[in-house]
């Protein structure tokens, strides 16, 4: 099986509040698929990256995630307060 890289952005009280929000609303809409449903609800968040995003900004900061990341892994980031960001990979 293939992958797909993913950018998924979701609110929530902390990273994983969000994380968790954002799989949810994955599983809701596009199934569990036995795990290859090519969205973030097929992946584990491995690490905050905010300070990475603050050095790079968002385009080079994309690039540099998408480069950094393995198949089934997202890493976060704080966009706002309140508002979190997920870049990887998801298995399809």
């Amino acid at each position: 099986m293939g992958a797909t890289n993913i950018y998924v952005i979701q609110k929530g009280s902390s990273m994983r509040d969000a994380f968790n929000l954002a799989t949810e609303e994955a599983n809701d809409e596009y199934g569990h698929q036995q795990g290859y449903s090519g969205q973030i609800n097929s992946c584990e968040l491995s690490s905050d990256k905010t300070s990475k995003y603050k050095e790079l900004g968002e385009e080079e900061f994309e690039e540099w995630a998408i480069d950094n990341t393995d198949k089934r892994e997202v890493i976060g980031f704080e966009i706002e307060k309140g508002k979190y960001g997920f870049i990887g990979w998801a298995p399809e």
